[in-house]
């Protein structure tokens, strides 16, 4: 017999468990004290507690999920950045390699020059005491080529492009007289020679001529210390074929305005790494806001490149005492 159908103010087990699941803080059943009311709810119910734990592995499994996916894209990421890394590593290699090449072959050059400067020290003296034109000598760390020679002075002409300059720092109408390139040879460049070489270093008045084909104007003369070469002088020391005094005015825009003759190779000019670039002059070209040029194949464009182009060689030229 059930004692609750006896003693009717025994609680049915049942009801005493339920009501024990709400007591605060501990939970009885059977004589057992349980810490928490889910631990009391699992025994009661024993059928929810695999749920329980099935959810709780769902959950775990689809944190791992999440954690396989994260760091699945961490790791291509990864992988991209070492393969760019490696991409850029090669390139530099690449580069590398180049400008060993071409110091190989510079130094190769030098090594030839100083060899025709230093052949024999009789002949190297009297080369250097009264130097030929066309023939090449030393001065303030630059080889130079001998253009000219009158009462005792030499026209030099650096031999190489010692570097690439702006012949004006804005694209404004300019002319040799203001433009920042003239300064900068006359300032910068000038004040890098020894005292010794600057008291050899001629001072002279030169003549800016109008462009001869497009008759842009040239500004006034100029006392420089430094300069560069004109269109005139260009084609004066660097063989005349007389396309410049033959040539007319074009009033074609599109017209590269160019000499071209058997004489372009001996005007191409390279640089220290041994590659033929464009130099300018101190002409005005087809605008007065551009500067005269020579191509790297050696043509002489009259019309120029305007005067705030980045990529144009510098050949200085100097009056020098011998």
């Amino acid at each position: 017999m059930n004692p609750s159908q006896n003693n009717p103010t025994m609680p049915c087990p049942i009801c005493r468990q339920q009501a024990e699941l709400n007591t605060p803080y501990t939970y009885e059943f059977e004589n057992k004290v349980f810490a928490t009311k889910e631990d009391a709810s699992n025994r009661l119910n024993p059928s929810a507690k695999p749920h329980k734990r099935y959810y709780k592995m769902q959950q775990s499994y689809s944190r791992l999920q999440r954690n396989h996916v994260r760091l699945h894209a961490e790791y291509q990421e990864t992988k991209k950045y070492i393969n760019n890394q490696n991409n850029e590593m090669e390139k530099l290699k690449k580069q590398i390699h180049q400008l060993n090449a071409e110091h190989q072959k510079t130094k190769k050059q030098i090594t030839t020059i100083l060899k025709q400067l230093d052949k024999k020290p009789k002949e190297n003296s009297h080369r250097l005491q009264a130097p030929q034109i066309g023939s090449l000598i030393p001065f303030a760390g630059y080889i130079w080529q001998v253009l000219d020679i009158q009462n005792g002075q030499v026209l030099l002409l650096s031999e190489l492009v010692i570097e690439k300059r702006v012949y004006h720092k804005d694209r404004e109408d300019i002319t040799w007289e203001n433009c920042s390139l003239r300064h900068y040879l006359n300032n910068n460049f000038y004040n890098k020679l020894s005292a010794a070489e600057k008291r050899r270093v001629v001072q002279r008045t030169i003549t800016n001529h109008d462009n001869p084909w497009l008759g842009i104007k040239g500004g006034s003369k100029t006392t420089d210390n430094v300069f560069l070469l004109s269109i005139d002088e260009l084609v004066h020391y660097f063989c005349d074929s007389e396309q410049l005094k033959n040539g007319k005015l074009n009033e074609n825009p599109g017209d590269d305005h160019v000499i071209d003759d058997q004489f372009n190779k001996k005007r191409i000019a390279k640089d220290i790494g041994g590659r033929a670039g464009w130099w300018w002059l101190r002409s005005p070209g087809y605008v007065s806001s551009g500067a005269a040029s020579v191509n790297n194949d050696g043509l002489v464009r009259l019309s120029g490149n305007y005067v705030n182009n980045v990529s144009g060689g510098v050949r200085p030229a100097l009056w020098l005492n011998l």
